[in-house]
Formats: C-alpha cells, sequence, structure tokens
C-alpha cells in the first residue's frame, strides 16, 4: 500500500505509507526475482513516487493529477484504475461487514470521483488518452 485506503477505518486516503528506501527496496527485490511491483495508491503524490522509485502499475489512482500521466508514460507503467470499486463498495459492503465508517468514507470518495467522471474524464478528472489500461485476465492484442 503506497497510500491509505479508501474504505480502510484508520488511515487517510491521502497519506504515504512507505518510504522512499522501502519502495525502492521492494523494486530491487522484485527485479531480482524478475518480476515487478504493483502499487495500490489514489493520490498523485502516492503515485508519482512510487513510479518514480520504479513501480511498474498502480491499482486506483482515482485521486491523482494532471501531474501524474507524464510520469506513467516516462516509466512506461500501467495504470489499472478499478473502477468497481467504488460501486461494489456501495452495493454491497455493508452486506459483507465493512464498517459504517469506512462505507461512508468510500461513498464521499465516490461522490468525487463521480462528479469528476461526468465531465468525460478519467484518473481523478485527468484526461489520460495515451495511459495503457490493463483489464485482469485481458488477452494481449493480435499482432
Amino acid at each position: 500500500m503506497l497510500s491509505g485506503g479508501v474504505a480502510s477505518p484508520t488511515d487517510r486516503v491521502d497519506s504515504s505509507q512507505f518510504s522512499l528506501d522501502e519502495i525502492r527496496a521492494a523494486v530491487e527485490e522484485a527485479d531480482a526475482a524478475n518480476i515487478y511491483v504493483m502499487g495500490h495508491a489514489y493520490t498523485a503524490r502516492a503515485v508519482n513516487r512510487a513510479l518514480e522509485c520504479g513501480v511498474r502499475s498502480i491499482e486506483h489512482g482515482n485521486l491523482m493529477d494532471a501531474s501524474s500521466p507524464p510520469v506513467f508514460l516516462a516509466h512506461d507503467a500501467f495504470y489499472v484504475p478499478t473502477l468497481v470499486t467504488y460501486s461494489a463498495l456501495a452495493e454491497h459492503g455493508r452486506a459483507f461487514g465493512l464498517p459504517q465508517a469506512s462505507h461512508d468514507k468510500g461513498l464521499r470518495r465516490a461522490g468525487r470521483r463521480l462528479a469528476r467522471a461526468r465531465d468525460g474524464t478519467s484518473g481523478g478528472g485527468v484526461d489520460c488518452p495515451r495511459l495503457r489500461f490493463t483489464r485482469r485476465n485481458a488477452r494481449a492484442p493480435a499482432a
């Protein structure tokens, strides 16, 4: 977790969770194993710090700003917006035991995210047409 979570009850979504040295260490160890690091981050600060340290894929990123797309492109990184998270939390969160405070926190964030989505932008209100969006279990395009 590179930043706080939307539904986590005890951390702020805008907090940074790891130091730069810790992120770099994770990237170094992953590289030694011939794999890459995927990071959980919402804000531009958390996203950009991770990418600058070598993280190759960002999950969520819903609160990034215009500073993030150039960093993705510079590092040939992936963005996995997982937009379904907000609707799933709203629809099923309480039934699956999500605490009321976390549910409310997620809905507040979802409202801001959906308001930005209505103006045709993505990634927290940033137009990101050149970013590579990934889909789980997607096949590679035909050559």
